[in-house]
């Protein structure tokens, strides 16, 4: 009796363990929850590759997040134990990393600090105001409303920026009218780069020529500070604009307006709003200084032969002015016409003695000089 009591004590022992164990259903999987052990490297600037390590991230990324100072970050490379991801363009605040895997959240990791921006070129080097900038470097993330450029502390215009590249213009300088001036390139109050020096030029006059010329001539203006192209600039002289020909930052051309008048008078160069030095030239009425025969020149042109009347400042053709001529009263045809030589078909008929005096008048932009000679 006592040993059948073992007996079935020793089956119902079998039975409860078999019942325990086997054929039920597994214990659920326990929640495993992602940790950051360190992230490398601490610091750099936007665009600084950083590797996050750890453990639980997942093989794949799926519907896990990393973000970094509160921004979601696309990574690289996402695995179990390494994630790779860029600090982008956009960040400006230093921070730490975390990770989110199903709902779970990582520790925060170790507070990667921002760098500042760095600039290490700018191209040119000096330039007068509205020129153009091309800044190069490092961490100057993407344009926000915090992000500027100053030229000892005025903001320059923007034209692109990027991480690496920013494209702007000079400012109209108030407290500096020329000379060397700091470039620092700001992300916000407390991000800023290291400085560069860059000279700004305001429009100087050091030489004009010709110094004496007449209407419809051409002026060479030297100097610096004009800035690569025209833009908004003008030349005047004598309070009036000009025709502009050519422009450079060291050099315009233009011509001199009709409505002048004959006078030593200013010339000035406004360049993006900075006005130059002013630079004087006289403008001269048409200068004769005698009339020929083009056969024989020892003779006085006699009705219808070629007559050359020589001088200066007639302009380069009869249309610059415009430029006229009169002959005894009459128009006479005109054959060439230069600076400083006309030469047209001479209209006036002799008289009996030789002695017939006759006025010879050119008129180059409303400034007429009369001369009076001997015809034959």
């Amino acid at each position: 009796m006592k040993q059948l009591f073992i007996t079935i004590m020793i089956v119902f022992s079998g039975l409860v363990a078999i019942g325990c164990g086997g054929g039920g259903s597994n214990p659920a999987s326990p929640i495993v929850t992602p940790r950051i052990v360190s992230i490398s490297p601490t610091s750099g600037g936007s665009g600084t590759q950083v590797s996050i390590q750890g453990s639980g991230f997942g093989n794949v990324q799926g519907a896990s997040v990393l973000s970094y100072a509160g921004m979601t970050v696309i990574p690289n490379s996402w695995s179990d134990t390494l994630i790779m991801a860029t600090i982008p363009s956009s960040a400006l605040n230093d921070g730490p990393f975390l990770v989110t895997v199903n709902g779970q959240y990582s520790n925060a990791s170790t507070i990667f600090t921002l760098g500042s921006p760095q600039i290490t070129s700018i191209n040119p080097t000096s330039g007068a105001p509205g020129s153009v900038v091309y800044i190069s470097g490092t961490g100057f993330g993407s344009l926000t409303n915090d992000s500027r450029v100053g030229f000892n502390g005025q903001a320059a215009s923007i034209q692109s920026w990027s991480n690496t590249m920013i494209t702007c213009l000079v400012p109209t300088m108030t407290n500096t009218q020329s000379g060397n001036v700091s470039v620092v390139v700001w992300l916000n109050s407390s991000k800023y780069s290291n400085a560069f020096t860059f000279n700004v030029s305001v429009p100087k006059i050091n030489s004009v020529t010709p110094t004496t010329c007449s209407i419809g001539s051409i002026l060479t203006i030297t100097g610096q500070g004009f800035g690569a192209f025209q833009s908004q600039g003008f030349v005047t002289i004598g309070g009036q604009s000009t025709s502009i020909q050519g422009w450079g930052d060291l050099s315009i051309t233009c011509k001199i307006p009709s409505s002048l008048t004959a006078g030593t008078l200013s010339v000035i160069v406004t360049a993006n709003s900075q006005q130059s030095n002013s630079y004087y030239v006289t403008i001269s009425a048409p200068l004769i200084n005698g009339v020929t025969n083009v056969t024989n020149s020892s003779n006085l042109p006699s009705k219808d032969e070629r007559a050359l009347i020589s001088g200066d400042f007639f302009g380069t053709s009869a249309t610059e002015g415009p430029g006229t001529i009169s002959i005894g009263g009459s128009a006479p045809l005109i054959y060439s016409w230069s600076k400083t030589a006309i030469e047209v078909r001479w209209p006036v008929s002799n008289d009996l003695f030789g002695t017939q005096q006759v006025n010879v008048s050119v008129t180059v932009g409303g400034l007429t000089t009369t001369v009076s000679v001997t015809a034959e």
